[in-house]
């Protein structure tokens, strides 16, 4: 599951919004929720971040690094 990276200011509101710690909410942008965090909520708090200006970071593969 990709990160996503939220403005300065989104994980506070988006404490407020689902009554949950920073620690909780940073997880479910790392996608690394699972046992501390509901999956149905970790979607939901993925959707809220990407809507108040959020972006998923994409991991792209280097053609050149496979051939090492």
């Amino acid at each position: 599951m990709n990160q996503i990276i939220v403005p300065h200011g989104t994980n506070v509101k988006l404490q407020e919004i689902f009554k949950l710690s920073h620690v909780a909410i940073n997880l479910a942008l790392k996608g690394k929720y699972k046992g501390r965090v509901s999956e149905d909520k970790a979607k939901r708090i993925r959707e809220a971040a990407k809507k108040n200006g959020g972006w998923e970071v994409v991991k792209v593969e280097n053609e050149k690094s496979r051939t090492l």
